[in-house]
């Protein structure tokens, strides 16, 4: 084979080499992925009679800027947490946004994980003298939970003796999966559910393993709330309260959320008017103060008067591991738990001894998540936290 000949099958090799990187480049572009995007506020042409509209004009835009990727599609537009709206963009859209004279930061998509521990008795309250009956155990206080949901029929949410619903209240009960307005009392007063950030992130947070609906198929939530306002042994049984899942069992995948279904919730919270926000959860990566939205929406519920409670994470003994450590956050937890982890311990010699062990600080893997045919049965909730969590 002559030289000339070579040199044309080298530059042929080239050139397909070339357009396979071309080819892979450009699905590349059209990757999208979720991002929270904080824009001035003062750059809102007054023509747009709200944020959301303005919002959904500007992603809207991104079509014509870049015409060879996929549509742009606005995922939340927040107003009272903060005001920021959450996208799907491709790097091509999102270089363009980050452009917009408006812009001032970007927060990449990030995941959550949920708190937790156990019952109210840890903390001495007595229901004929103290603060418990001082404060009337809560009455007429409205605590958002921020969680897995809820399972209505608990009688930790029954609500004989209750209170009318306060004038102020501007939340509901939404209609859904196993779940309609009807299941609401004057003990539970809202209940929402957000998921269109953990769709948009390629999860179905609606999958067969969970309820479209603020139906809670994990527990967690049901737990939280009852151990906040459950009306046996909660910490203000006299409260009101309102549910909004944020955390969902999806793709086999339980347990699962994101910032920005998170940050709806809180948005949504703040709206409704809650009194009290209760957040046991946290942001898995550990962002800085300025990227946390849980710190960043507790920061406009404080301004509006709204108490933000947050647990301070499981994770530990070791230094800086505490979640939701803002200092205008309520951070709750313990050095110490008052429980025994009882293990039996065998010596080589066949002799047998029960003593106590350290918690498992990680989590169990390979779990079953539950399906909608599992029976859930919550006699007392506020009686310990339920085995599968």
């Amino acid at each position: 084979m002559g030289a000339f000949s070579y040199c044309w099958m080298l530059l042929a090799l080239q050139l397909l080499l070339l357009q396979l990187w071309l080819t892979n480049a450009s699905l590349n572009l059209n990757n999208s992925q979720t991002y929270i995007i904080h824009l001035n506020n003062s750059h809102k042409p007054s023509p747009f009679p709200n944020h959301e509209s303005w919002h959904r004009n500007m992603v809207k835009s991104l079509t014509l800027v870049c015409p060879k990727d996929k549509d742009a599609f606005l995922v939340y537009s927040y107003t009272h947490a903060t005001h920021r709206f959450s996208a799907k963009l491709t790097p091509c859209q999102l270089a363009e946004v980050e452009k917009w004279p408006a812009h001032l930061t970007t927060h990449k998509e990030s995941f959550g994980l949920m708190f937790t521990t156990h019952t109210p008795k840890f903390l001495g309250l007595n229901r004929s003298l103290g603060i418990w009956p001082t404060a009337s155990y809560g009455k007429d206080v409205i605590i958002g939970v921020v969680d897995t949901g809820i399972w209505p029929e608990s009688e930790s949410f029954n609500d004989d003796g209750m209170s009318s619903i306060p004038s102020g209240w501007k939340g509901r009960c939404e209609n859904g999966t196993a779940f309609t307005s009807s299941l609401c009392n004057n003990k539970l007063i809202g209940a929402r559910s957000f998921s269109k950030g953990l769709n948009a992130a390629g999860l179905n947070g609606s999958s067969d393993n969970d309820f479209d609906s603020p139906r809670d198929s994990n527990s967690h939530g049901t737990h939280t709330s009852s151990t906040a306002a459950g009306v046996a042994i909660g910490i203000a049984p006299r409260a009101h309260l309102a549910s909004y899942k944020v955390i969902w069992n999806a793709l086999n995948v339980p347990a699962s959320s994101v910032a920005t279904d998170i940050l709806a919730g809180m948005d949504q919270a703040i709206s409704d008017g809650v009194d009290v926000m209760s957040i046991s959860l946290g942001i898995r990566e550990q962002p800085s103060l300025y990227q946390d939205v849980i710190a960043i929406a507790s920061f406009s519920a404080i301004v509006k008067g709204i108490v933000v409670v947050c647990a301070a994470g499981n994770s530990g003994p070791d230094a800086a591991t505490m979640y939701n450590a803002a200092p205008w956050i309520m951070t709750v937890g313990a050095g110490t738990i008052d429980r025994n982890f009882v293990a039996t311990l065998e010596l080589g010699n066949g002799l047998k001894f029960k003593a106590n062990r350290m918690p498992n600080f990680y989590p169990v893997t390979n779990r079953t998540p539950p399906t909608k045919d599992t029976k859930m049965n919550y006699p007392n909730m506020n009686q310990g936290f339920h085995p599968r969590i």
